[in-house]
């Protein structure tokens, strides 16, 4: 893995270009500690425990339940049929899902990893999608991104387990003996999908001993068997988040309701101007000795 540290929007961009730009999707990440681990996972020991496969029945157990509740309740909401499509609405409203959410365009990414006030080190993440070996079944990727859900359905040919009905493995002759990890394109269900530029990774496995919770050791994993990097981390430290916050600003139209153009962006958005307003005010009134 690739490894280094941005202090300003230039760095960050030189340092991603060297992983390969063309082919490239990255992720932002408010504290630099995390690894990529997708919602659903992310309450689980970050140690492995003697009791794992227990845990992994469990985790699978809840995914499940959490899948066919908002299949169930939000049927009002929405007008779809395709579990695929609902698994990626289910992680665009906050649902916890193996879903994991990277961007095309790197500033966005940087946008996500310092968009908030936060007191740790940032991080972007970059992943050279052609370094990648998918499986020769899912045809051909979409230029520059992932691939269709047209392909990932064809490729599955039975549900994955975390959208079958049972919580017991299915056997028989189509059924697959290891998973695989895969970037998809998500449909345009709304305008954030397509304002962030936004593509997904799952890992798609057929059985729950199966499940990868962190897509950090997956990558890893890959690096070792290939003997080459897949994917490069550019921290930001903490005390260059706000500077380089500013110049992002400066520089490109990403704000937080560029990103979420709805009304719960919208509403976001101005409380971020008003907070920024604010001590920007009190700051004023400290040094030149006045109140308001």
């Amino acid at each position: 893995m690739n490894e280094s540290t941005a202090t300003s929007l230039e760095q960050l961009i030189e340092a991603c270009a060297t992983a390969g730009p063309k082919n490239c999707c990255y992720r932002g990440q408010s504290d630099a500690s995390w690894n990529l681990v997708p919602s659903i996972f992310r309450p689980l020991p970050t140690t492995p425990t003697k009791h794992l496969q227990a845990t992994l029945s469990w985790i699978a157990r809840c995914e499940r339940d959490l899948y066919r509740e908002f299949e169930l309740r939000g049927r009002a909401l929405f007008d779809l049929d395709d579990k695929w499509e609902i698994l990626c609405l289910a992680q665009h409203h906050g649902v916890p899902t193996r879903l994991l959410d990277w961007t095309k365009n790197l500033l966005v990414a940087l946008f996500f990893a310092i968009s908030n006030d936060g007191d740790t080190d940032a991080a972007v993440w970059c992943v050279d999608l052609d370094s990648l070996p998918f499986p020769t079944e899912l045809g051909r990727r979409h230029l520059g991104g992932g691939y269709r859900l047209e392909a990932v359905r064809r490729y599955c040919r039975i549900e994955p387990a975390f959208m079958q009905e049972v919580s017991s493995p299915l056997t028989g002759p189509q059924q697959r003996t290891s998973g695989t990890l895969v970037f998809i394109e998500p449909p345009s269900l709304d305008a954030r999908i397509e304002r962030q530029e936004a593509i997904l990774s799952v890992y798609i496995n057929f059985h729950d001993e199966d499940s990868q919770t962190d897509y950090t050791a997956y990558f890893l994993d890959i690096e070792r068997r290939l003997s080459r990097d897949v994917i490069t981390k550019v921290t930001i430290p903490q005390r260059f988040r706000q500077t380089i916050k500013a110049e992002l600003e400066q520089r490109t139209r990403i704000t937080l309701y560029q990103m979420f153009p709805d009304l719960s962006g919208l509403g976001r958005w101005l409380a971020e101007q008003n907070r920024a307003r604010l001590r920007k005010q009190c700051d004023r009134s400290q040094s030149d000795g006045f109140s308001f």
